[in-house]
């Protein structure tokens, strides 16, 4: 088993260290691909989407009531993001496919409880106080162990609505969206924080895409000694952007453009891969990567000795073993010269050392490899 695991190895479901911070066993492969769209806006695909007032007018009734409960307004607004995205915040809306039902889409067993609190309660399950009620009733107890003190640690309400995904809603894989769901979570915050629903006689408001929600610029270059790559400079304020800043954001074929928006970049479990990370920063500055490590070693680079290497080169790091992702060049960084590279990690997007082969310490990698970009895929500023 590698010290630095790679591969699907041991992503924990959902578990409940709870101090802002959580120790998640996280892995370096990425040999998933995803289809990645890294224009942000995009991405985000909410710029524009309307709420009617009775969404605003379920959405109010549900920040009073966990407001009042003591929960922050960043752990509330987290809470409306994901029932946004679950069900409009209605009350009766029902998956046709699933049959999962109410604001939090409850299923199976979590639905017969909902019905079953609603009427011993003597309310319609289908109200929105019923549902608001059953949803604290729920974090407080059969979900208390998933969600630990999420209603008063969460301070940020973008990374809560991830959070709030993770532990209580349990998306699927396509039904995910962290994306959609923090923009959702920051708009209902703004709206909320210091003010009442809006009494105006409109009936719908408008989402629009904020700098809080979809960070486009990029970061600064970063210094480095020795030899670099033509492009090093402009890759480096991409490379460079989140690093060290993102604690156990690793996510096995997460969406690379999850890294444009500062809340899914920095969401424990949901940002992306290594190759997801190297695929996005190259393709900010037009180079065009393929999205797994080991396809940007068959297709992307040119082998290079590590002696020749420079700063804006990759580096790969080969396993012979299959730990749950196949065998081969499973992990990949970037090249910064010194010995040190950029990567995405378990621990998040890091400056480190190279990793060394045949190393325990290190891993199971049994070679580490370099690689430059080939110049048939560079733009013609580059070559």
């Amino acid at each position: 088993m590698k010290l630095k695991p790679v591969g699907i190895l041991m992503i924990p479901i959902f578990l409940v260290v709870i101090i802002i911070v959580f120790i998640f066993s996280a892995d370096n492969s990425n040999d998933r691909d995803t289809t990645s769209n890294l224009d942000c806006a995009n991405n985000l695909n909410l710029a524009g989407n309307q709420v009617s007032k009775d969404t605003e007018k379920n959405a109010q009734i549900i920040w009073n009531y966990l407001v009042d409960k003591g929960w922050t307004k960043a752990a509330v607004a987290g809470v409306l993001g994901n029932l946004q995205q679950e069900s409009n915040i209605d009350p009766t809306s029902t998956n046709p496919s699933s049959g999962a039902h109410g604001i939090a889409q409850w299923l199976n067993g979590r639905s017969t409880n909902q019905k079953s609190f609603a009427k011993a309660h003597n309310k319609n399950s289908d109200s929105i106080q019923a549902q608001v009620m059953f949803l604290y009733e729920e974090a407080n107890g059969t979900e208390k162990a998933n969600l630990g003190d999420y209603a008063k640690n969460s301070t940020d309400p973008a990374i809560a609505a991830i959070q709030w995904q993770l532990r209580f809603e349990r998306a699927g894989e396509n039904e995910a969206n962290n994306s959609g769901r923090a923009q959702y979570a920051q708009y209902w915050y703004n709206k909320f924080k210091d003010t009442k629903v809006d009494s105006s006689n409109s009936n719908m408001t408008t989402i629009t895409e904020t700098s809080e929600t979809c960070d486009t610029e990029a970061g600064r270059v970063l210094k480095v000694n020795g030899s670099t790559t033509k492009w090093w400079n402009d890759l480096s304020k991409w490379a460079n952007k989140w690093a060290d800043q993102t604690p156990n954001n690793y996510s096995l074929g997460g969406n690379p453009a999850n890294l444009d928006n500062a809340a899914t970049a920095k969401a424990i479990q949901g940002a992306t891969d290594c190759s997801g990370f190297t695929y996005w920063a190259f393709n900010k500055i037009g180079i065009p990567l393929t999205r797994t490590s080991q396809t940007q070693w068959n297709q992307n680079i040119d082998e290079v000795k590590k002696r020749d290497a420079k700063a804006g080169d990759l580096v790969f790091f080969y396993d012979p073993v299959d730990s749950g992702a196949g065998a081969g060049y499973s992990h990949v960084g970037i090249y910064i010269g010194n010995n040190q590279m950029i990567d995405q990690q378990g621990a998040g997007i890091r400056k480190e050392k190279v990793w060394e082969a045949n190393n325990s310490g290190y891993g199971t990698w049994t070679k580490v490899s370099y690689g430059r970009i080939k110049e048939s895929i560079l733009p013609a500023k580059y070559k």
